[in-house]
Formats: structure tokens, sequence, C-alpha cells
């Protein structure tokens, strides 16, 4: 073809591309402007097109659970019906599947060299975003009745939280999960582990009475604070802080002991009644802590247990798939439909939108019960009666393991997470055959709770409001 013909060829399809831009510009649209000058670019832009993102092919982008998808302006009957509280920010979202927004504010960073005053501000501002980490990669849609939401109560051992992820991250369909990191602590350290989530959608929160973030006033050590063994007499005479409210045994506050009920009971009312995205989730919350490591059916197991338990025993508050000792021999598909014991049946609890609604209802017996520990102010609810039956399902075979032979209660000499997680494999490896089973069974188990007296350290009444602040209620 001569040069001049192939000239003539071009400028008419030139002519013929700008009379169809002007006709139809659509056709040469390849999505919002934003889309193809974010980090994607043009290239991948144009392949994601061609399929979805899946954990394989596609980086995560965080999802703010913005005010925009929020329903209209009248209340739910949920939010009708929840207290007000603290830094809560009103509104059940407009859609049970979460979507990307790709327009949103940066998410604050701490400042771990700035005061903690600075510290509690950002923690503040990441509660009321609220960011769902690697949702563009998890889709979570939280209509569905196979959504699991897994909590993990987080402290300061980062080398154990990395296990506790390490088994996690072994479970099958894990990415259908959203997991919750409540801190009452955050260091580089921490934030190095959390980094390395990367096989489910996730959210963190902040609890904003850690002492942490109160090193020198309550609820952290404040200089004008009782010593703990002061007598009551010297503690008037010296007019320390709270000098007349001892506990039972007489003994004045510890900040250390106090933050870890006041962080199980902020953490269980921020979940269910403050973050946007649960707010008509009506599943199982699965709550863990930093120093837990799972099996690989425990997902499995938990979704069979929660469509058995409210047929087989309408009393059942609580699914504990954690126990310390396998000595029931009923076998890793059995259920032991029992009564709810503190010190047995607190490791990898269950618990849904109505149990929590029960132990709410207590929250004045919850917060004013003088024993620092959670677990055992729960017993108190169940001897009393406030929060009626409270039986539990508990799996005949662990499927949540405790990692940490070190902690607040024990010391031992060896404190090495990596040998009690090669501890954790050789459990898992020792039930590997018996996994996910089929169908589970459950057995009626006779047990009463034996429940002695309290074991103090909750007397200060600031504790006690603090306490009932987190559910909108007063002393």
């Amino acid at each position: 073809m001569r040069l001049s013909a192939r000239k003539a060829i071009l400028a008419a399809v030139a002519v013929c591309s700008v009379t169809l831009l002007l006709l139809h510009p659509e056709m040469f649209s390849f999505g919002p402007a934003e889309e193809l000058h974010s980090k994607k670019g043009l290239t991948e832009h144009l392949n994601a097109n061609d399929h979805k993102p899946s954990p394989k092919d596609a980086p995560g982008e965080p999802h703010h659970a913005s005010p925009d998808q929020r329903q209209p302006k009248e209340k739910t009957p949920h939010e009708q019906s929840a207290p007000t509280r603290r830094q809560t920010t009103a509104g059940p979202p407009s859609s049970t599947t979460t979507t990307v927004k790709k327009e949103h504010a940066p998410i604050p960073v701490f400042d771990f060299q700035g005061s903690a005053t600075k510290m509690l501000e950002t923690a503040n501002l990441l509660n009321t975003q609220q960011t769902i980490y690697n949702s563009e990669r998890f889709s979570l849609d939280f209509s569905n009745p196979a959504l699991v939401v897994i909590v993990i109560m987080v402290h300061k051992r980062a080398d154990y939280l990395e296990a506790s992820l390490a088994s996690l991250r072994g479970v099958p369909d894990i990415s259908s999960a959203l997991l919750v990191l409540s801190h009452d602590y955050v260091d580089e350290a921490m934030e190095k582990a959390v980094k390395t989530i990367d096989f489910c959608a996730y959210m963190r929160i902040f609890s904003p009475h850690s002492t942490q973030f109160h090193p020198h006033d309550f609820p952290g050590e404040d200089p004008k604070d009782c010593a703990r063994d002061l007598s009551k007499e010297a503690a008037i005479q010296s007019k320390c802080n709270n000098a007349l409210h001892p506990d039972t045994y007489g003994h004045y506050r510890e900040s250390k002991f106090c933050a870890i009920k006041h962080h199980w009971w902020w953490k269980a009312a921020f979940v269910f009644d403050s973050i946007r995205v649960l707010a008509n989730y009506q599943g199982p919350m699965l709550f863990l802590e930093e120093d837990y490591a799972v099996v690989p059916d425990v997902l499995s197991v938990l979704r069979q247990a929660a469509a058995l338990v409210p047929n087989e025993c309408p009393d059942c508050a609580f699914i504990t798939l954690g126990t310390y000792d396998n000595a029931m021999g009923l076998g890793p598909d059995a259920i032991a439909l029992t009564s709810w014991q503190s010190v047995r049946h607190n490791m990898g609890m269950v618990f849904d939108r109505s149990t929590w609604r029960r132990l709410r209802g207590c929250a004045r017996q919850f917060c004013t019960y003088d024993d620092y520990n959670w677990d055992w102010t729960l017993a108190h609810l169940q001897r009393s009666g406030c929060a009626g039956p409270m039986r539990a399902a508990v799996i005949g075979v662990a499927r949540v393991h405790h990692l940490g032979v070190c902690g607040m209660h024990a010391h031992a000499a060896d404190c090495d997470p990596h040998k009690a997680f090669q501890e954790h494999l050789n459990a898992v490896h020792q039930i590997e055959k018996h996994m996910f089973p089929r169908q589970l069974r459950t057995v009626a188990v006779a047990g009463e709770q034996h429940l002695g007296q309290p074991n103090g350290g909750w007397g200060d009444v600031r504790d006690h409001a603090l306490c009932l602040s987190m559910v909108g209620e007063t002393l």
C-alpha cells in the first residue's frame, strides 16, 4: 500500500474515533476517574474488569464503615433500646455486605514517642472510623448465616499474638470470617504482628480506658491513690483516693488487675453495641485472647454447634470450644450440655447478642461485685439468677488451646511461645483423623457451679462507675 493511501486510512479512522467519542463517550469510559489514578493504575484496572480480586491476585484495601452507609434517619428498634454510650457513632449500615469506598479519611497512626493523651486521641479516632482492613480482598456478607465474628482480646504479648494468628491462618474458610482485635496496649511489636494478617478481613478497636493511655490518672495509677496494703484508718488520715472503699479484704485497687475486667466488659459492649457493620448481626461471636490457638476445624465445629444447641439446650448461654483437659472422654464429635463453670468453661467462649442482652441487663451486679476477674463475676451473675439460666454446650475435645504458660496468674521459668505452639500442633496431630466431624452429638453431663468467696480487688467505686458508664448507666 502506498504511503499516501495509508495516511488517508489513518485519517479516516481518526475522524471516526472522534465522532464516536462525541456521540458515545461511554464506549471509551473505563470507570471512575479516581480509580484510574489509584495505586492500581490503568493496566490493573482493566485486568480487574475480567475477574474479581481474590486473595491470591489482589492487594487489600481498607474500608471505612462511614456515615454514608447508614440507614435512613428513623431509628431501628436496636438503636431505640440501646443506651447512649460514649465512643458510639450512631446508625447501622444500609447494607449487610461491605463495599469498598475509594475516598476515605487517612487512617490515624500511633506515635509511640508521643504523649499518652495523643495516643488516646488516636485510639478514639480509630474507634470512630472502624476501618475494615483487607476488605477489598475478602468480601463480607453479614446476612450470611455462615458468617462468624472472631474477637481477640489483646494485651501486650506480640509473640503470643503471632502464634495465635498463625493458628487462625490454618483454618479453612477463615477468609469468610471477620476478625476483631480489641487492644488495651499498643507498641511497634504489636503493630508488626497485626500487619501479618493476610488471610481475612479484620478490624481493630482500642479500649480508651487502657492504663497505657492513663499512666498517671484513673483508671491507671494516680499518685494520690491509696497503697494496696494501707489500712483504712491510715488511708482516711492520708486522704488518699477512695480511702473509704477498700475491697472485701481491706486492700485498695491495683490498676493492672482492674484493667482486665474493664477491658473484657468494654470489648463486649463495643462489639455488640457500637460497631456499625455489626448492628444487625445476630450470629455467634467467638471470643479469644492473644495467647489462644485454634484447631483447624474450629469454624466447622462452631457452625454446627451454633445450629444444634438452640434446639438441644435452650438454656445454654454459651458454647465453649476450649477445655483445660479432655477428661470427660466424650470424643471430638461430642458436645456436653452442662452447667457453665467459670474456672472450666471460660476459654474459647461463643455467645450471641441475646446472651449479651442478658449480661448487660445485669450491669449493676457485674460492675459492683467485688472480684477483679470477669469470669468469676459472670459466675456470680449465674448464682444470683440475675442473667437467668446459664448453661453451656462444651465441646468434648478442645478446639481452642491456651498457649500462655506465663501471664497474670502464672509465672513459669520457661515462657517460650514457640514451644507452647509446638505443643498445640502436637495436640492437633493427635486428633487429626477425627477433625471435621460430619455431625455433632449432644450428651447431658451433670455439673454445678462451685463458687467460693469473691477474690476482691474491685472495691473502688470509681471502677464501679466507669464499668457502668460503658453501657450508659450511672452508679
